[in-house]
């Protein structure tokens, strides 16, 4: 029938002796043998040795019930590659009960497996890159930076979780899709052998075309993820920098950009308030000669400084917003300014902001060292100024400015 060869799942039909006396196109495709070669044959030589020492008592066992068994095997094809499959299979009952052959329906899912375990080691390596990130963390908490690092971390682990998730969720709808498809072959089975009404309803209420169709598709989504796993990873080596000691040319909007993706899961939308909104205004800027690992520490204590900011609250009606804005003063400088529109600052409090040890945050919350530190940076290794503009009610402005090419400094 029509149905039967043109499906894409091999559809096999074996007598009790468990010789072949059904074999479709898509069997020839998957298995490599044509149906000619097959007819007859007694089925063992689809399946490894390792399965033939168990095959015998399998079968017997298949052939007392009367149930359907669903399993996942490892098959040989007719050029000796081994592909795993999934078997749906059925038993065939004659009127008067006797079971008198079985129908099979199998579906090649190699690739998705293979893909399944390439995800599983990308997690797992992701994992192990995370534990390292930690014990570094661990051994490196006397230093601001690495108090930077933890929540650079947190944020690192917090994002790969997403992906590794949508990838594995769409796993579960692949299995699904497969388990739709054998539902409409084991339909048409019983309808045999001709193509009734319910199939032909059941077979446009479920897509088959379309489900056919999405299954690459679903794989592609799967590389999607791990696509975005790689570009947050690129993100966090790109912000701590931790190999580049040296002063070189760097473009200064590739830190911000790093510093903001790592910061996204304090930045998305919370049951208490909406996503902050980023506002980015960049001017064309050439390379700036700094420390890029430093500059981005920066970055990364002033924007972690306004969203605690604007997790208090707001000063107006707006919604939660950061502004980050770039531009070229003269020749010679660049100007970084980074504000949010949070309570703001009383002025007792912004006059002892890059003073060591001081915060406001509850003891555990900070060091008092992040913008200390940030000062130091700015100033002392890159000959610049670090200015806070605020007052209460009016929100924050930190304004950084650098030299393009750097002066000898303490």
């Amino acid at each position: 029938a029509l149905m039967v060869q043109q499906t894409p799942l091999a559809v096999i039909e074996w007598n009790r002796n468990f010789e072949i006396k059904e074999w479709n196109q898509a069997a020839e495709r998957i298995f490599g043998y044509s149906k000619s070669e097959v007819l007859g044959r007694d089925f063992s030589f689809l399946v490894t040795d390792d399965f033939k020492i168990s095959l015998s008592q399998m079968l017997d066992d298949f052939v007392n019930q009367k149930g359907r068994i669903l399993s996942t095997n490892e098959n040989v094809t007719k050029d000796g590659r081994r592909i795993i499959c999934e078997w749906y299979n059925y038993p065939l009952v004659a009127a008067n009960g006797e079971i008198v052959g079985i129908a099979s329906m199998a579906f090649d899912i190699t690739e998705r497996k293979q893909a399944e375990t390439e995800l599983y080691q990308k997690a797992q390596d992701l994992e192990n890159t995370i534990s390292q990130l930690q014990r570094a963390q661990t051994n490196l908490v006397q230093s601001e930076k690495m108090s930077g690092l933890g929540q650079l971390v947190a944020g690192v682990a917090h994002e790969i979780n997403n992906p590794v998730n949508f990838i594995y969720g769409n796993l579960n709808h692949a299995n699904n899709y497969i388990q739709n498809l054998l539902e409409i072959i084991e339909t048409y089975r019983r309808n045999y052998p001709q193509p009734t009404l319910e199939i032909q309803e059941l077979t446009e209420e479920l897509d088959l075309e379309f489900l056919v169709e999405d299954l690459p598709k679903l794989l592609g989504s799967m590389k999607v993820g791990a696509q975005r796993i790689r570009e947050i990873v690129a993100s966090l080596r790109n912000f701590s920098r931790m190999d580049e000691a040296q002063m070189k040319q760097v473009n200064i909007h590739e830190g911000i950009d790093s510093t903001l993706m790592i910061l996204e899961h304090r930045i998305k939308a919370k049951p208490n308030r909406p996503r902050i909104e980023i506002i980015k205004n960049y001017s064309k800027l050439p390379q700036i000669e700094c420390y890029p690992g430093q500059l981005n520490q920066v970055f990364m204590n002033i924007l972690v400084n306004a969203l605690d900011a604007l997790e208090k609250g707001i000063g107006n009606d707006n919604p939660p917003t950061i502004c980050i804005k770039t531009e070229l003063l003269g020749c010679k400088e660049i100007k970084i300014s980074i504000s949010d529109n949070g309570k703001g600052i009383p002025e007792k409090i912004k006059t002892r902001l890059f003073d060591p040890f001081f915060t406001t945050k509850p003891v555990g919350k900070g060091t008092g060292m992040g913008l200390s530190i940030s000062y130091q940076i700015v100033v002392e290794k890159h000959c610049g100024s670090l200015d806070c503009i605020s007052a209460p009610g009016e929100g924050t402005e930190f304004v950084i400015t650098i030299p393009m090419r750097q002066c000898v400094c303490k």
